[in-house]
């Protein structure tokens, strides 16, 4: 075999560099590349950022004391709260417009205007909370998801501006829809409450009210018995509390509604303080929320006047709520939920020994 014939250095050099270029190229062709795989995995990341609702439960655990916790912000329409494993009904956002002499009334609603039913309950917040304070938003959206309707209306510090929203968001639901009054609860947590409580005093067709965290006691220990004492006997009240409210004892609250003329239910959270918070995270807290807001709905639905207690907790074994929609006479003995009692009923009727509950 012959010596292999031998190529010029200008040929090799050549060669060689021209490989070099190729590699120089291909490395740089794969550069924009990258970065318009980073551009896009930027893009497609940031519409997943979970939009935060304000945080408002400490002021919303606050009731009437301090002016500068005024002022919750109106929930996206997108952020409505729960578990996952609830089927969710979404809360919108929705003013009810300015009327002579008053601006307009933030909302959220699980139903728009003018649908074919009126909402079961018309509901306000918190002295310091508004419509973003988590103790509202858990509320309304448990009520929501019972199948329920409720619009929440934000206010101001004022005790007597609150209870005239009440009328007016009335108002401009009747003129939407063929409302009657008599259907219609008004209900608030903590200052909500009372405003809730005066305005149902002011219109006699309302006859259910829904308190939520009634704050019993005043920031200066005084007793706020005497609203409740004044609530029409035609009037049925729904109470929801925790028994580690520090604004309302629960036993106090029973002594008082032994005084009231009206009807009265309730409701005891275990564990929860003011603004409905319980130990164990937020999602405890949230799902605790939803509860309170399903027993008010199922309330509203149907009511026993013999069975008027009721006692809510979290169950860690199970990691689920426990006893909510079981109603106990007083005393203890468990009954369970039942048929609405006809209001025409007299006192004493049905079973032997079983009388209509008159707060004793």
């Amino acid at each position: 075999m012959g010596p292999r014939a031998r190529q010029p250095r200008a040929l090799k050099r050549k060669a060689k560099t021209g490989g070099e270029q190729d590699t120089k190229q291909s490395a740089v062709s794969t550069k924009p590349a990258k970065a318009q795989s980073k551009a896009r995995s930027r893009v497609t990341k940031r519409p997943q950022k979970k939009q935060t609702v304000p945080q408002a439960t400490h002021t919303d655990n606050v009731d009437d004391a301090d002016p500068d916790l005024d002022g919750g912000v109106p929930l996206p329409a997108s952020s409505a709260t729960g578990l996952a494993s609830t089927k969710q009904r979404a809360l919108s956002n929705h003013e009810v417009p300015a009327t002579s002499g008053s601006r307009s009334i933030p909302c959220i609603r699980s139903d728009e205007p003018g649908s074919a039913r009126p909402p079961d309950l018309i509901f306000t917040h918190g002295a310091g909370g508004g419509l973003s304070a988590p103790a509202l938003v858990n509320f309304a959206q448990g009520f929501a998801n019972a199948g329920s309707k409720i619009v929440c209306f934000q206010g101001n510090m004022n005790l007597k501006s609150r209870t005239k929203m009440f009328s007016t968001v009335l108002d401009y639901e009747k003129q939407k829809n063929e409302t009657s009054k008599s259907k219609v609860a008004f209900g608030g947590r903590s200052m909500g409450s009372r405003a809730a409580v005066l305005a149902a005093q002011e219109d006699k067709d309302v006859q259910m009210l829904i308190l939520v965290s009634y704050p019993l006691t005043g920031p200066n220990g005084d007793v706020r018995d005497q609203i409740l004492l004044d609530i029409d006997p035609g009037v049925d009240v729904l109470f929801i509390s925790g028994d580690r409210d520090s604004m309302c004892d629960v036993k106090k609250l029973e002594h008082v509604r032994g005084k009231m003329e009206a009807r009265s239910w309730m409701a005891v959270v275990q564990g929860a303080d003011h603004g409905m918070n319980v130990k164990g995270g937020k999602k405890r807290t949230e799902t605790i929320g939803h509860e309170t807001g399903k027993l008010a709905a199922g309330w509203i639905a149907q009511r026993d006047a013999t069975m008027t207690e009721m006692s809510v907790s979290w169950d860690n074994g199970t990691e689920s709520v426990v006893g909510s929609g079981i109603w106990v006479q007083r005393g203890g003995q468990e009954i369970g939920q039942s048929q609405e009692e006809p209001r025409g009923r007299q006192e004493g009727g049905g079973k032997k020994g079983v009388k209509r509950r008159r707060n004793e």
